[in-house]
C-alpha cells in the first residue's frame, strides 16, 4: 500500500518544496528591499493619489481617487500578504477624493485617518458643507 502512494506523496512534496521556495522568493523581494523613502505619485480618475512608504516600512495613503482602481495601484505597491496603512490623508471631503477610499478602509487595516477637520480652523470648517455620500 505504502508502494501505491510513494509517487503522489513524492509529487506534493515536491510541489509544497517549490511552492515554499517560491513564496520566499517574494518574500525576499518585498522585505529584502532597499530602507529608502519610496513616493509613488499615480492618477486614479481625476486626482492624483500619493503612495508614500517610509525607510522604516511605515505607509502612508493621500487620497483615494473616486473609484475603487486605487486597490489595483495599492496591490502593485503593497505585498499580498501585508493588509495595514498606516495613515491615511484625506485631503477634499468630496467623492471625487474620498470614494476610493471605501475600499480601501473595507479591505486594509489603517492605523489613522486624517481629514481635513484634523487640520482646519473651526472657522473654515464653518464655510464648508460636504455633500459628499463617500465622505459620510
Amino acid at each position: 500500500m505504502i508502494k501505491k502512494y510513494k509517487k503522489s506523496v513524492l509529487v506534493f512534496l515536491a510541489a509544497a518544496g517549490l511552492s515554499g521556495g517560491l513564496f520566499g522568493m517574494y518574500a525576499w523581494h518585498w522585505e529584502g528591499r532597499p530602507h529608502v523613502l519610496e513616493v509613488h505619485a499615480m492618477i486614479a480618475d481625476t486626482v492624483i493619489v500619493v503612495f508614500i512608504r517610509t525607510p522604516e516600512n511605515r505607509t502612508i495613503l493621500i487620497d483615494g481617487g473616486n473609484t475603487s482602481s486605487i486597490m489595483r495601484s495599492l496591490t502593485s505597491l503593497m505585498p499580498f500578504y501585508r493588509r495595514n496603512i498606516d495613515t491615511v490623508i484625506l485631503t477634499k471631503d468630496d467623492d471625487a477624493h474620498a470614494a476610493g477610499l471605501v475600499d480601501v478602509l473595507n479591505r486594509y487595516r489603517v492605523g489613522r485617518v486624517v481629514e481635513m477637520a484634523d487640520v482646519m480652523s473651526a472657522d473654515a470648517l464653518k464655510k464648508i458643507a460636504s455633500t459628499s455620500a463617500a465622505y459620510l
